[in-house]
């Protein structure tokens, strides 16, 4: 049974939508591990290697730690909003995550 015309392009449109936002993911995959780490050191105290943490204000370094981990988080997440079931399946976080504060409207 061959698969041809605009049932084959729905096809490759389909897997398309799905192979880009994991692609994307995971080619970011490695900057994500990096941030998390970076974030996750800063709360423990052993980030000596980054100058982001050389200030000896707790407050200072567990905001940097917040930021990174959240900026993992979201980098890893973000393109996963690309699939449609997924999004469609998890819409108030797809929302969430999409939305804007006034001040930045």
């Amino acid at each position: 049974m061959s698969i041809e015309g605009p049932a084959l392009r729905r096809r490759m449109i389909a897997a398309f939508a799905w192979l880009l936002p994991i692609a994307i993911s995971c080619a970011a995959f490695f900057f994500v591990l990096h941030a998390a780490e970076m974030g996750l050191r800063g709360i423990s105290g052993d980030a000596p290697w980054s100058h982001l943490f050389a200030m000896p204000d707790p407050f200072v370094k567990a905001a940097m730690s917040v930021h990174m981990i959240a900026g993992a988080l979201i980098t890893f997440v973000a393109p996963l909003q690309l699939i449609g079931p997924l999004r469609r399946r998890v819409l108030g976080v797809h929302r969430l995550l999409g939305y804007r504060p006034k001040a930045f409207r």
